[in-house]
């Protein structure tokens, strides 16, 4: 009786990231980008998405591990909702835990961080719209790799009452 939408983040490759580009052309390598874009964006979208209808959508479309591969440039994270771009400073967070996440990739970080929270965890929090889970997971595992200026944005972003999105986007009425 809803209707939902995605917000897919597209992750491509970078000129003079030979690193990322090699991950992002190889397969594995795709399914790896999008096990750390889970962690570093799927967790803390359960959350900061406070569409009280975020829980049944994951339920049908969005959960973790949705991705669609794009043999062009890498892969289309499609775990997240459309909750991230209700304004300019949720698409520049989700950006900067995006680059955050290929950080953790490309240094080669993906495996401690899964050994230390573990797979089957992740897709429960995400799949099962974990808040708790979610805040445990973020300040155990995510914070303390996030530079000082994302993790304050992501606390002041974190409220019940985003502004509404023509103001966000400072939109005419």
């Amino acid at each position: 009786p809803f209707r939902s939408a995605g917000g897919h983040l597209h992750v491509g490759k970078a000129e003079g990231n030979q690193a990322l580009n090699d991950i992002l052309d190889d397969d594995y390598g795709k399914i790896n980008t999008v096990k750390v874009l889970d962690i570093y964006a799927g967790i803390p979208s359960v959350f900061l998405d406070k569409d009280p209808t975020a829980a049944a959508r994951r339920k049908l479309y969005g959960g973790a591990g949705a991705h669609r591969p794009k043999v062009e440039y890498g892969v289309e994270y499609r775990a997240l909702g459309n909750w991230w771009l209700r304004s300019p400073d949720f698409t520049g967070v989700i950006y900067q835990l995006a680059s955050a996440a290929l950080d953790q990739l490309v240094g080669g970080h993906l495996g401690e961080v899964l050994d230390a929270i573990g797979e089957a965890k992740i897709q429960r929090i995400i799949n099962k719209s974990d808040v708790k889970g979610a805040r445990q997971v973020y300040a155990q595992h995510i914070l303390p790799t996030l530079s000082g200026g994302l993790a304050a944005k992501i606390a002041a972003l974190d409220t019940d009452k985003p502004a509404p999105f023509q103001q966000a986007w400072q939109l005419a009425a």
